[in-house]
């Protein structure tokens, strides 16, 4: 085995037990001799903390940014961010800020940054914490990877005037972001992190339909500049899916991603706002989107599958052949009235029928997997005499109860509609 990879984990006093729980969960890659950890705790005593906190950076391949309101408001991990970051920009090593709580991280120093867990949701924020973790712990085993390889291919065997030859390493040192070349996408899928399985779902669905969909999550790595990576894929992409849901409008809104959006406008493409089955009644869209045809996913009638087929494709799936531009009815063009609408066939359409019974089976599946866990922590709960243990269990069942009730709840939707 080569050299290690060299981690160092920059964290808030408060989050210390996130810090242990993290360090826990990595130790499987530091037993294979994969990565070494370092953090404030691992400075001896007496040692001078500053000093000691340089060499860590100094030596550091992958930084990992504990990110809560507590490391936001440190002026110590604030200034350790700064530096991290200018060690990034240098390309000496890579920077993920790892989310626990919810915070306004994307206005930070490294709000640009792609986080973990992968679909941007805090861990504190997950209905199952060992399930973030693992998320997490799968991201951060896949960047050590290919710091690795790096560190590898570097290494290479060179002469020296005596005739033998001995092998020079370089510094390990993280790959620059590959060009993305001219791959050809579809559609950019625009989305709020909380929406973010759904969207998944959605991108899931036009990829079986041969359409090739553009998802952060599916085509950036952490650690990276999301705005490097769409500005130079952007010009290939054909056309953009707005996503509103529950909670409304996202990050996508701020003056950036608008920035984005404007250019599919500029370049007359598409740009399809897409409401999702839990979006609210009135949903609020921003002004240059208020007058495009939409996709509805609160409704099976139309089809939003098939009606968003056709808006980035601009094949009618009603008139069997593509539509001329000056149509009025593609969805993600502007609508001659609000009264206009395409004729759709009557009752569910085969795709959705077919939609609904997979989303139908996979939630059945989560029933049955949430139910077995429920009744185990019930009877663990039962038993446990450690009161904080038992607290614990008591989270876990009340957490397991309400996601069942969801789950409830939209299968009686489903099958409603299925009849």
């Amino acid at each position: 085995m080569g050299d290690k990879i060299e981690v160092f984990i920059c964290y808030a006093r408060e989050d210390g037990t996130w810090l242990k729980e993290l360090e826990n969960k990595l130790s499987t890659m530091e037993r294979q001799g994969l990565i070494n950890i370092s953090h404030n705790l691992k400075i001896s005593a007496g040692s001078e903390l500053e000093s000691e906190i340089n060499k860590f950076l100094k030596a550091a391949h992958l930084i990992l940014l504990l990110v809560s309101s507590d490391f936001i408001a440190s002026e110590q991990c604030y200034r350790i961010a700064e530096r991290a970051l200018e060690k990034y920009q240098r390309k000496e090593a890579r920077v993920i800020p790892i989310l626990l709580h919810e915070s306004d991280w994307e206005y930070s120093i490294f709000g640009k940054l792609i986080p973990l867990p992968s679909n941007g949701r805090p861990i504190s924020s997950w209905p199952d914490r060992n399930a973030a973790f693992l998320d997490v712990i799968k991201g951060i085993r896949k960047i050590v990877e290919e710091l690795s390889s790096t560190a590898s291919q570097s290494s290479t065997p060179q002469s020296t005037k005596s005739g033998n030859s001995s092998p020079q390493r370089e510094p390990l040192m993280p790959h620059a972001p590959k060009p993305q070349g001219k791959q050809e996408f579809d559609v950019f899928l625009c989305h709020n992190n909380k929406d973010k399985p759904e969207v998944k779902r959605i991108g899931e669905l036009l990829k079986a339909e041969g359409i090739v969909p553009w998802l952060d999550d599916w085509e950036l790595r952490p650690g990276l500049p999301w705005q490097r990576a769409l500005e130079q894929q952007i010009e290939h992409i054909k056309s953009a899916a707005v996503f509103v849901g529950i909670d409304g409008i996202g990050p996508w809104q701020n003056m950036e991603m608008r920035a984005f959006l404007n250019q599919f406008v500029r370049r007359n493409c598409p740009v399809i706002p897409v409401l999702l089955n839990d979006a609210p009644k009135e949903p609020a869209l921003p002004l240059f989107l208020q007058e495009m045809t939409w996709v509805d996913f609160r409704r099976s009638d139309p089809d939003p599958m098939e009606r968003l087929v056709w808006g980035i494709t601009g094949t009618n799936p009603n008139a069997g052949g593509p539509l001329a531009s000056g149509s009025q009815n593609i969805p993600g063009q502007a609508s001659a009235s609000a009264s206009t609408s395409p004729a759709v066939p009557i009752g569910l359409t085969p795709r959705r029928r077919r939609d609904l019974e997979k989303r139908r089976d996979m939630l059945l599946e989560e029933q049955n997997m949430r139910n077995e866990r429920l009744k185990a922590t019930r009877k663990a709960w039962t038993i446990e005499m450690n009161p904080g243990i038992k607290f614990q269990l008591g989270a876990q069942i009340k957490d397991d109860e309400e996601a069942l009730a969801g789950l409830e709840t939209e299968l009686d939707k489903i099958e409603q509609e299925l009849q």
